[in-house]
């Protein structure tokens, strides 16, 4: 009998090019790759073996994975029939995706919190991950002679989570948690002290990172070959210089002194930058000029990032999570090459398009260069 080219075992040597699969693995159901139709029922059919409900009834998938404090969410789209797959509220379970090279990269882990009936025979079932439940938390709590990161694994503890944290978080001599904000925000504004970035990673866990320009790209993003569209921009300055003022004389006179308050704020404030506009900060929690000057530094980093952003639509990149860097190349703008941090990212993998993913970024190389903020002026054109 023939050979079927995309059952073909590439004996010949020659490089093949890789269909995308997706593996789900929720509910009582097999852990299954792809779509149904031709392909699995022949697939089936030669292996002498059922195909799985996920197999022969996944007809698409998203799933958008974003910084903190906003949530991920995975959306699978079913065929709704008697033997589509099993799943209950609060099932745990996983979703991989094959990247270029053929590998599988565990993208997300979750649970179910969704079962919705729609048109036309379909199910859309939803899953989130810890970012919802930390979303929802709230908790009172203070702490005393902390740093950031102790007291954020300490939050994320409260619910089960894991979490890393880079070197360098500052001292904190007392902090208040309070139930205005949810503990994800929290989490968030904890780790922006150190110029840090949190989301949550493809195994669960909650990740701290520092997204700095200098970091290894995840991804090598050339126009012409990986990038399919894009939108890519900049605009006016809106923050040219920043300037922030802690609290407390902790800092240079011992712990014994956490509730002494400046008559002069001069040597707990910091300005980075120069010029107009100015925005000005306080930061209670802030208890040393080292700490302040970080802060400000990190604000107007970010403020510079923000002129320069955009979308970029590739050919499906499971590996990037959000914060990673990305080297964009090739561009027929040259000022538009450089390296981009991911905010967020959006795969999307349906039978009749395939496996994409769209990025959210900003660009940190042109926010680095020349010191800052000089360096926007070039832009995105």
């Amino acid at each position: 009998m023939a050979g079927l080219p995309f059952l073909d075992d590439n004996t010949s040597g020659r490089t093949s090019v890789s269909r995308p699969t997706a593996t789900v693995k929720f509910g009582a159901s097999a852990p299954s790759s792809g779509f149904g139709g031709l392909v699995d029922a022949v697939t089936s059919v030669l292996a002498g073996t059922p195909g799985d409900p996920w197999r022969d009834h996944l007809q698409s998938l998203r799933v958008r994975r974003v910084l903190a404090p906003e949530v991920d969410v995975l959306e699978l789209f079913v065929a709704a029939v008697s033997t589509a797959p099993a799943v209950a509220l609060a099932d745990e379970g996983t979703l991989a995706l094959t990247d270029s090279d053929g590998k599988e990269v565990a993208v997300f882990k979750g649970h179910i919190d969704g079962i919705h009936e729609r048109a036309q025979g379909t199910r859309l079932v939803t899953v989130t991950n810890g970012g919802r439940e930390l979303a929802q938390a709230r908790l009172n709590r203070s702490f005393e002679q902390q740093d950031a990161g102790q007291i954020l694994q300490a939050l994320v503890a409260e619910l089960g989570l894991t979490c890393s944290l880079p070197s360098g978080a500052p001292m904190l001599p007392r902090l208040v948690v309070d139930d205005a904000l949810s503990l994800y925000t929290h989490i968030a504004r904890l780790a922006a002290l150190s110029g840090f970035v949190v989301c949550i990673g493809a195994d669960g866990s909650v990740k701290v990172k520092d997204p700095t320009a200098s970091a290894q790209p995840t991804a090598r993003i050339a126009f012409g070959v990986d990038l399919l569209d894009f939108s890519l921009g900049s605009r006016g300055i809106h923050t040219a210089a920043v300037q922030v003022t802690g609290e407390g004389a902790a800092g240079d006179q011992g712990s014994d002194a956490w509730y002494w308050l400046r008559k002069d704020p001069t040597a707990n404030q910091s300005q980075a930058g120069s010029g107009t506009p100015q925005r000005s900060y306080s930061n209670a929690a802030l208890r040393s000029a080292d700490d302040v000057a970080t802060v400000a530094r990190v604000k107007l980093q970010r403020a510079a990032e923000a002129a320069t952003r955009g979308w970029l639509l590739v050919a499906g990149v499971p590996q990037v999570e959000p914060g990673d860097n990305v080297l964009l190349s090739g561009m027929p703008q040259s000022s538009s090459n450089g390296t981009y941090r991911v905010e967020e990212i959006q795969h999307d993998y349906a039978a009749q398009l395939g496996f994409r993913s769209r990025l959210r970024v900003v660009n940190v190389s042109a926010a680095g260069a020349a010191g800052g903020l000089t360096g926007l002026l070039g832009g995105l054109l």
